[in-house]
């Protein structure tokens, strides 16, 4: 209710997509980590770049988030999850922030419900979840591999950016062995005689072998091995399946992929070894995919191969992919139908003589082959979206949900114009998409993207679906930032700026002709126009920021730099109040350092006329990257952009809120786009968000009294109350509306001193605009005692069908 106060379109965020980005090909955002059940091949995990954990259960056609909740959505690469092969209901999910824009990993997750609750184990909670695992979150360690043993599934194996560990309990305490100086970045388990066999790749060092579990190692490839004798950079190895007479020693065969550093930064080839790595031998097969760098180079061994060292399977994925069916001696393009840089190969072992299923998982999302890569099928639709935003725009005075084009990491310009349900739709500008804007009347879209040498920039007429024109105004002697910076002025079509690596560049003429208002040095995050003046420009130039009162003269003058008492920390966007043009606000990335006093904040607000910027950030540091400013209202509502979420202000900043957190993801939000009442938010790993409402869904929110705090309790049992709303639209005119149903509302885990009430009975109906009221009881189980507890509700609200809150007391200490 309050967002319709506030002149917003809707009552809560909606996902939006991209699900698909829709080519000939379909994409969706990075998966970098893929799980098989081992008990049912259609339920399978994927873990994404920035987008969490998915799971789907009727193999790929539908999907559902698993990790939205968790303090960071960056799974590690390239084998971040672990399922227990005995007891398939037990999950573990390692993070990173290898391949996400997050400051911050979260450790090491487990789940005993099949991925529907977590525990991040050795946070302490709850009770008996103690043990040096905190180490993982303390310490911002990447993970990188999981493996559970098949033989004692209470041990557990580890690979990190910080080593190799391992777990007797289940994932409590960790080990650290082999006193690995670098990155571990592959691991594999030979458990084929029952006894741990382990193989661990080492980034620039080399290829490890422990007989016992991890406990001891020793070095088996480097770069002094005879057929090597080259430096390189990243190991990957991996083992032949048994033979169908397994060697009571063990597998025999082992297959590494090494890739080379330098002056010869593609994969060196591929290595095989006869003999438990005891000798090696350089394949034949040069025709191997070209990496990029360490960011995509994998290899894998097809578990349906003889395993013989002669006619195994390979699978190789750089930039793009080739499999081999000679162990490594010649290769064949399989890239044909996917999307380039490899991330992750899984497989699902077939009745000899089908073929495995092999699934791929690269920077356009996930895609199976069941005739060993001949042709592929995607997986990136069924309401996942994982997509990696740059930035967004929104289509003026569009009605509804109106059309939206972004700029998307590894995929170029989409847009939602012509587009079906969560599709987007684009073709011609590919890439790393890099920034757009609509001009004034919507007539043209401006749009930027990073061709690999150079950015460009385009202008299209059919909302990006085509374009038209290149428009870049530089030449080869300029080049510009990876991501270009474009802007329109709000106040006359034609207006536009784009920033290259030297230069600001105006346009009046929509991109035809260019001239340069002010040369830049460094990378430009943000420019804005100010409404009601368009002489008025602001933009950020990394920590700095540059000021023109008069950029629609014939001369302009020298930008003004107004960084003043600004923070030493990147300046990601600067934007003037819609009420105000001579105020102007900046977001700051990083963390406010509490040790310096001139170091603090992160959303600022300034004046032309001013000496210094206001701090009014929130009473927390986090970094924010994007903002949008609402002149609907006055003072002008502020929207910001976090690295969880958004948050919002309506009174310059005195009180910030958190817009909607039970529907959005806490995942960064890279940019925000306000016109005509609708709030769109851009984030970095989960695609796109709208502030919106679907006529006739059912919507959950909530009134906790007290937040569920009893405080301190001399004699129980105590009470506090659960209102529990339904907040959609009833609809009209024939609109089919769905009640909210409460299927649910209990005790998830924690302290049994905590319960709620039996009645009112769930499941239970609850129309839209009314309210039930659950009761939690609070009976202490002692003096002194801090006791904590997670209530689940579950509903069919299909954006947060579980809503997890925390309920927290203590009865007051005996005398």
């Amino acid at each position: 209710m309050e967002a319709m106060r506030l002149g917003l379109r809707g009552r809560s965020w909606i996902p939006i997509g991209p699900s698909p980005l829709s080519k000939v090909i379909k994409y969706n955002g990075l998966v970098c980590a893929i799980a098989i059940s081992p008990s049912n091949p259609n339920v399978v995990y994927v873990g994404t770049g920035g987008g969490g954990l998915w799971r789907t259960m009727d193999a790929g056609h539908f999907w559902q988030p698993l990790f939205d909740r968790q303090p960071t959505l960056g799974i590690g690469e390239p084998g971040g999850i672990a399922i227990n092969p005995i007891n398939p209901s037990i999950l573990y999910v390692g993070t990173s922030r290898r391949l996400t824009k997050e400051p911050t990993t979260a450790g090491l997750f487990k789940s005993t419900d099949y991925g529907y609750s977590w525990i991040r184990l050795g946070s302490g909670y709850p009770v008996g979840n103690t043990g040096n695992a905190k180490q993982f979150f303390e310490q911002n360690i990447n993970i990188n591999v999981i493996l559970v043993d098949p033989t004692n599934t209470s041990t557990l194996y580890l690979a990190s950016d910080d080593g190799f560990f391992r777990s007797t309990d289940g994932g409590l305490n960790w080990t650290e062995t082999g006193n690995f100086s670098k990155e571990v970045l592959s691991l594999v388990l030979d458990s084929s005689t029952g006894s741990p066999i382990l193989y661990a790749g080492i980034i620039g060092i080399g290829v490890f072998k422990s007989n016992d579990g991890g406990l001891n190692w020793t070095q088996i490839l480097s770069s002094a091995t005879p057929s090597v004798q080259t430096s390189f950079s990243k190991a990957v190895v991996d083992i032949a399946p048994a033979t169908s007479s397994p060697n009571p020693a063990g597998v025999q065969i082992l297959y590494v992929a090494l890739r080379g550093v330098g002056s010869v930064p593609d994969a060196i080839g591929i290595y095989l070894s006869t003999d438990q790595g005891a000798t090696w031998s350089q394949q034949s097969g040069t025709d191997v995919p070209k990496p990029q760098f360490d960011y995509a180079f994998h290899m894998a061994v097809d578990p349906g191969s003889p395993g013989d060292g002669v006619n195994d399977i390979l699978y190789l994925g750089g930039v793009l992919q080739s499999r081999s069916d000679d162990s490594g001696n010649k290769f064949e393009d399989i890239s044909s139908g996917l999307h380039p840089d490899t991330h992750a190969w899984a497989f699902s072992r077939q009745p000899s003589p089908i073929p495995s299923i092999v699934y791929s998982g690269n920077d356009g999302g996930l895609f199976k082959s069941t005739d060993k890569g001949a042709t592929w099928e995607d997986l990136n639709s069924g309401l996942v979206q994982t997509t990696l935003f740059y930035n967004v725009t929104t289509k003026p005075d569009g009605p509804g949900l109106g059309i939206q084009v972004g700029a998307f990491q590894d995929n170029g310009i989409f847009t939602t114009s012509t587009a079906v349900a969560d599709e987007w739709k684009g073709d011609e500008i590919n890439s790393d998409g890099g920034d757009v804007a609509y001009d004034k009347n919507g007539r043209f879209l401006y749009a930027s993207n990073w061709g690999g040498k150079r950015a460009n920039v385009y202008r299209s007429t059919d909302n990006g679906l085509t374009i038209q024109k290149t428009i870049t105004p530089w030449d080869a002697s300029e080049q510009a930032d990876y991501i270009a910076s474009v802007a329109a002025d709000p106040n006359t079509s034609g207006i536009v700026y784009v920033s290259g690596n030297h230069n600001l560049w105006q346009s009046f003429d929509s991109g035809s002709t260019w001239r340069v208002i002010t040369p830049i040095s460094g990378s430009c995050d943000g420019i804005d126009v100010a409404k009601g003046n368009g002489n008025h420009v602001v933009i950020s130039i990394d920590k700095k920021v540059f000021l023109s009162t008069n950029a629609l003269a014939d001369t302009v003058e020298p930008f003004t730099e107004i960084t003043r008492n600004l923070p030493g920390r990147d300046v990601m966007r600067v934007a003037f109040d819609p009420n105000d043009p001579s105020t102007i606000y900046a977001v700051l990335g990083g963390f406010s350092d509490p040790n310096n006093p001139n170091d603090k904040g992160n959303v600022f607000r300034t004046n032309i006329s001013a000496s210094s910027w206001t701090d009014i950030s929130p009473n927390f540091s986090a970094p924010f990257s994007a903002i949008a400013l609402d002149g609907a209202t006055v003072p002008s509502t502020i929207y910001a952009g976090t690295e969880f979420g958004v948050l919002r202000t309506v009174d310059g900043g005195s009180f910030w809120s958190v817009l909607d957190e039970i529907h959005f993801p806490r995942v960064p939000v890279l940019d925000l786009e306000l016109r005509g009442r609708l709030l769109v938010a851009a984030t970095y790993g989960r695609g796109a968000f709208a502030f919106f409402t679907n006529i006739g869904d059912p919507i959950i929110a909530m009134n906790l009294e007290n937040n569920l705090a009893f405080g301190t309790v001399r004699q129980g049992p105590a009470y506090l109350k659960l209102q529990i709303f339904n907040v959609g639209d009833p609809g009209r005119g024939g609109i089919i509306v769905r009640h909210l149903v409460i299927e649910s509302v209990q005790r998830l885990m924690g302290s049994n001193s905590f319960s709620v009430l039996p009645t009112p009975n769930t499941p239970i109906v609850i129309p839209a605009g009314e309210h039930i009221d659950f009761t939690v009881e609070y009976n202490p189980a002692g003096g002194g005692i801090e006791e904590i507890a997670t209530i689940r509700i579950v509903s069919n609200d299909l954006n947060a069908s579980y809503v997890d809150l925390p309920a927290t007391g203590r009865q007051e200490a005996y005398d």
